[in-house]
């Protein structure tokens, strides 16, 4: 993954990638029910605007139109190389997947074509190879996977295939006038859609999408978001997990009368955890790419945890404040403070800390931050960080979300070790 966005993607290079200038990106791989890994990869192109923008800049001009269409047919393919027409099917009777033969060798595992001294064949040989892998590794087929949210009394039928592979074919590319969405030109019926040089590189079946305008963009976007937050298994799981490790609890101290409740309490979590983590599959492939260093999540930016609760507490206990109620007053928060026994670089790992509230009546909680850094660690409170910030407009002017997006948090000690040495190397 690391070789493709660098080498195909060229993210972070001057020259473009392979679709374009690369701003961003973002990729989670993920294990198949039989156990394949594959990652789905978002890309931030340079240029590209937001789907309502770009509907009305096609609608506008019809020559930035074109430039859209043309780039979405150089980088979507939906047929395969040697089509040049629409190929149509009978209703009712999709066309059937040509099959190997029996010394064919299968082109996942077979060596394309490389570029030599002579490439004058190599356009030729590209093309033929990447229509087997189309056929082979592209080419839809129905299964009960197609319709395994579809309900008992709707047919199984290309009209209900989630995958929406229902043989529509299109002549040439359009802007479809009641939804806005663009609709790519399709010669082929059951071919998904791929990008030859990735389907020539990876040799395995893959799809590509383009995030456009009107209602296509609004479902994919609700899809991605969905996926990306998904769980790693159903809730139904975990809940009986749970009710395993409570059953399991209580078996073990039914005739234990003289147990503490702390250590049933420690039993029952204990257990609650082993059988959560029981639940956690990984395949071969996955333990396979841990141990060569492949990694599961693939990102060009960092990320800041907006810890919501903490300020939503405080929220709360302001506007109790405001109805003369016994509130949470800022003078309670617990003062950051640093402890440090060496100046030693490094990344933190934090851990929330809760700390009980002086104030019993509001029943607060206030979170705080535990940061380990060997053996030294800091405790700091996200909520007097935002309150305390600088009055400066650099600071002053942030909302929440822009400050917990901008502001980074360094440990003193380690930026006065930092200026020591520059100092030193200064004269």
């Amino acid at each position: 993954m690391t070789t493709f966005l660098n080498v195909i993607v060229k993210h972070g290079k001057i020259s473009p990638g392979l679709f374009g200038h690369s701003e961003a990106y973002y990729g989670m791989v993920k294990a198949q029910g039989h156990g394949n890994l594959h990652c789905h990869l978002l890309l931030w192109l340079h240029g590209n605007p937001n789907p309502q923008v770009l509907c009305d800049h096609m609608a506008q001009d019809d020559l930035y139109k074109d430039q859209i269409f043309n780039w979405l047919e150089s980088v979507i393919k939906c047929e395969l190389p040697t089509n040049s027409e629409v190929i149509v099917e009978q209703p009712g009777c999709p066309l059937k997947k040509p099959s190997l033969s029996v010394n064919e060798l299968d082109p996942r595992i077979a060596e394309g074509p490389n570029l030599g001294d002579d490439d004058s064949d190599f356009a030729e040989q590209f093309q033929q190879f990447v229509t087997e892998l189309a056929v082979h590794c592209n080419w839809h087929e129905h299964t009960e996977t197609c319709w395994k949210h579809l309900q008992n009394n709707k047919p199984r039928d290309d009209h209900h295939c989630r995958m929406r592979m229902n043989g529509t074919t299109r002549a040439f590319i359009d802007i479809d006038p009641e939804t806005q969405s663009i609709l790519l030109w399709r010669l082929h019926p059951r071919i998904n859609n791929f990008n030859d040089v990735v389907l020539f590189l990876l040799h395995y079946n893959m799809d590509i999408k383009y995030i456009e305008s009107g209602q296509a963009a609004k479902a994919l976007v609700d899809y991605v978001t969905d996926y990306i937050i998904k769980s790693f298994f159903p809730v139904h799981v975990g809940f009986d997990a749970l009710r395993y490790a409570i059953k399991q609890n209580s078996v073990k101290f039914t005739e234990d009368s003289n147990s503490s409740p702390k250590e049933k309490s420690r039993s029952l979590f204990t257990k609650c955890v082993n059988a959560i983590i029981a639940c956690q599959e990984l395949s071969h492939q996955q333990v396979m790419s841990y141990l060569v260093g492949g990694g599961d999540c693939y990102k060009s930016h960092t990320f800041q945890i907006l810890r919501w609760g903490q300020f939503n507490r405080y929220i709360q206990s302001q506007q109790r404040d405001s109805e003369d109620l016994p509130s949470h007053s800022v003078d309670q928060d617990i003062d950051a403070t640093i402890a440090e026994s060496s100046d030693s670089d490094g990344k933190n790992d934090e851990h929330p800390v809760l700390l009980p509230s002086t104030n019993d009546s509001l029943e607060l909680h206030e979170e705080v931050l535990l940061s380990l850094d060997g053996d030294r660690f800091s405790v700091h409170s996200n909520l007097q960080d935002y309150q305390w910030r600088s009055p400066e407009p650099t600071f002053g002017k942030l909302s929440l979300w822009e400050y917990t997006e901008y502001a980074h948090k360094i440990l003193l000690a380690a930026e006065n070790a930092r200026l020591a040495r520059l100092s030193e190397r200064t004269g």
